[in-house]
């Protein structure tokens, strides 16, 4: 679970996705396990935090995990800062 901050006014988006990953000791490498994508409501204008869960795809057992988050490309259109880069904001990540 990654707890995210939505603020427009401070330029503060949700990223466009996020990717979570674990350690695979048989191949040495990371693997991707789960995934979460967001879109951007213009109609919120109130400040939030929103948990997001992002659900294995199975049971895993490692010592390493791994959060991939990609920011906005730009600021949408609709927003008075549009094609400027964005921030993400996360307070907490927990994982169960």
């Amino acid at each position: 679970m990654v707890n995210l901050l939505q603020s427009y006014g401070s330029w503060v988006f949700l990223p466009e996705r996020i990717e979570a990953f674990y350690f695979d000791d048989k191949t040495q490498s990371f693997q991707l396990i789960g995934n979460q994508t967001f879109n951007q409501d213009k109609n919120v204008n109130t400040p939030f935090c929103t948990p997001s869960v992002i659900e294995f795809k199975k049971g895993i057992k490692t010592d390493k995990i791994k959060l991939t988050l990609y920011p906005l490309k730009q600021i949408p259109d609709w927003h008075a800062g549009h094609g400027q880069d964005s921030w993400i904001f996360i307070d907490e990540i927990k994982i169960y």
